[in-house]
């Protein structure tokens, strides 16, 4: 078995869940809400980290002819749907998934919506792309990773260098990091359960992300804690405990089970400092 298998399986399974109730049919997403200054409304925050990648898109487009964009775990590429939507004709994009099931659904929007774009099954850790790229990004999936430095090396790899006075191409990711709070025993469980339930193979701190990024040319450009602007549903630990010891011997019937034993105890790690929320933003020397 590949060692990807299990978080393939994860995504086949619960994807049509997370659609029909983590998200909005208008907007298709499956990363977090962000209620950021000036969002009213539950569709504004599904579409915020989308619209903080269009604006850093728009900035790489400006004084170029076109733009190669890469989503390097896409979902069923609504984000990429999203940028492509507002940079088409002249811009091309890449959505990358190690799920069938949502390489399958997000093709199928892509050719309702008559968008040029692929949406192809693969993992980014050894990307089927040439170099070439000016815009890569990861939403909620660098957490995946079980080769961190291989996913730097590949996003570097892919990205144009700056030249000609135009800077070079960044790679934006919208993840968990580690936090700096202090973990004792109570804290650690949830961070345990975090783990397990979401399949999360890294948890780095920010600082030694800058440094694997370093070792590839990437330059940390912007650094920004999202965590704030979350809106956290925190369980008290006693009803916690007590959903957890319901819900854990029906751990392996269906992987939805899991994943909301994983949130729950995400939404306690953000709250208690454990986990940070970050948008961190790296520019290719």
């Amino acid at each position: 078995m590949s060692s990807i298998d299990p978080i393939r399986a994860y995504y086949d399974r619960n994807t049509q869940l997370f659609l029909r109730f983590g998200s909005r049919k208008e907007v298709q997403t499956i990363h977090r809400a962000l209620w950021l200054d000036g969002v009213a409304n539950l569709q504004q925050a599904l579409n915020a980290a989308n619209a903080l990648i269009l604006a850093q898109a728009q900035y790489l487009f400006n004084g170029r002819e076109t733009l190669g964009i890469a989503d390097m775990g896409c979902g069923v590429g609504a984000t990429l749907l999203y940028l492509l939507t507002d940079l088409e004709p002249d811009a091309y994009g890449v959505g990358l998934t190690i799920s069938p099931l949502q390489a399958q659904i997000g093709s199928r929007i892509f050719r309702m919506r008559k968008i040029h774009g692929l949406i192809v099954e693969a993992d980014f850790q050894r990307l089927p792309l040439t170099d070439g790229f000016h815009l890569a990004y990861a939403v909620e999936s660098f957490v995946h990773a079980f080769e961190p430095e291989r996913f730097m090396a590949e996003a570097a790899r892919i990205l144009h260098g700056a030249v000609d006075g135009k800077p070079g191409g960044r790679l934006i990711l919208i993840d968990d990091f580690s936090g700096a709070a202090p973990a004792d025993q109570g804290r650690e469980k949830w961070l345990d359960l975090y783990r397990r339930g979401w399949y999360i193979k890294n948890l780095i701190s920010q600082d030694d992300l800058v440094a694997m990024a370093a070792r590839f040319e990437l330059r940390l450009v912007e650094n920004r804690l999202l965590t704030p602007y979350l809106r956290l549903r925190v369980i008290p630990d006693l009803p916690a405990q007590i959903l957890e010891n319901i819900f854990l011997p029906f751990w392996g019937l269906h992987p939805i089970v899991p994943s909301m034993l994983g949130s729950m105890a995400l939404q306690k790690c953000l709250q208690n400092g454990l986990v940070e929320y970050r948008w961190m933003v790296f520019e290719k020397l």
